[in-house]
């Protein structure tokens, strides 16, 4: 008797529990209200202002589009620099509210011109599944990278027209810079000469071509030579051929000094006469054909020829120096409060 007695009180005590569990959890069904996932995760407000907010949601979307456009570059973040980050891309969100807010309806249409340009500019240079394949590794999709462009855009519209266009560069000034500066204004030797290239990196992967592959483009490569040198137009040559986005479209034609190309390129530009045709020059870029247009000789460029980069230059300096204060100003006027910091 003394050994079973427990053990059969254990019993019941298991059972009854068993049953006010049960109990509870059919009450708690019949009770409890569904938590939302907002409710299990909240989107916090982090920052506020005069008709806008800052979310939790739109930080880590940035970071995210942060960390991938890095990623797509082949660098990492360290972790030690997440918190810095992460600052920086709210005073970012928050500089790009509050410019949105303050875009007027000219400002909109003239930023929409801009977009579209830019999205045709960037058509033009770079082949369609090569610009969806990078677009992905972004986290965007067309529409989304136009969206972007679109509201790039219109921040950039007026930001120029609250403060770029206040900064004023006088003729004194400019004068000033260009005698301070001889040295900048020194134009060195140069060629003007046409390229065909003919890729040896995979446009897709960005890694080497197979070998097979490569000796197919070097047989193409020598076969528009001879095309070439038989007098055929080297722009139009340029233009169906060649795999460089940034000059086929103009018949693959650069001017340029020594020491801005890869060297075998300016070494074979700067040994030819004007209007001959390179043997086939093999670079890091792949296979190039050059035709040399002309030589042009060292001269000091003018105070007059100058003067339009200088006053961007300029503006460009003035414009920098006094950003900082413009958005502090900027968040003041808005009544910006940060209510959550980032990582908090």
């Amino acid at each position: 008797m003394k050994t079973w007695k427990p053990a059969l009180l254990l019993g019941t005590a298991l059972i009854a529990l068993t049953l006010h569990s049960h109990a509870q959890q059919s009450q708690s069904k019949r009770t409890l209200p569904r938590i939302s996932d907002e409710e299990l995760f909240p989107d916090k407000v982090l920052a506020k202002g005069k008709g806008f907010e800052v979310r939790q949601s739109e930080l880590d979307d940035a970071f995210i589009s942060y960390k991938a456009s890095l990623a797509a570059r082949g660098t990492q973040l360290p972790e030690d620099k997440r918190r810095q980050l992460e600052s920086d891309l709210l005073d970012q969100l928050i500089f790009e509210k509050i410019l949105t807010k303050r875009a007027t309806a000219e400002d909109k249409t003239a930023a929409a011109e801009e977009a579209e340009k830019a999205y045709e500019q960037v058509q033009s240079k770079i082949p369609e599944n090569v610009f969806e394949q990078r677009l992905r590794a972004s986290g965007m999709d067309v529409v989304k990278f136009r969206e972007r462009l679109q509201a790039e855009a219109t921040r950039r519209v007026v930001l120029n027209r609250e403060l770029k266009e206040e900064i004023k560069i006088s003729d004194a000034d400019i004068k000033e810079f260009y005698g301070e500066n001889p040295t900048r204004f020194e134009i060195p030797d140069r060629v003007r000469a046409s390229h065909i290239l003919l890729s040896t990196t995979d446009s897709l992967t960005s890694r080497p071509v197979s070998e097979s592959v490569r000796k197919e483009k070097e047989a193409k490569i020598k076969e528009i030579r001879e095309r070439a040198v038989k007098g055929e137009d080297f722009a139009k040559l340029a233009k169906e051929f060649s795999d460089d986005p940034g000059s086929r479209d103009r018949g693959g034609e650069y001017t340029f000094a020594r020491n801005e190309m890869v060297k075998p390129f300016e070494n074979a530009a700067f040994s030819l006469e004007p209007g001959e045709v390179s043997d086939v020059v093999e670079s890091q870029f792949g296979f190039h054909v050059i035709k040399l247009h002309e030589k042009l000789s060292p001269y000091k460029r003018s105070l007059d020829e100058a003067k339009e980069d200088i006053e961007r230059l300029l503006t460009a300096r003035e414009f920098d120096k006094r950003l900082p204060e413009f958005f502090k100003k900027l968040k003041k006027d808005e009544g910006v409060e940060v209510l959550v910091s980032p990582g908090a």
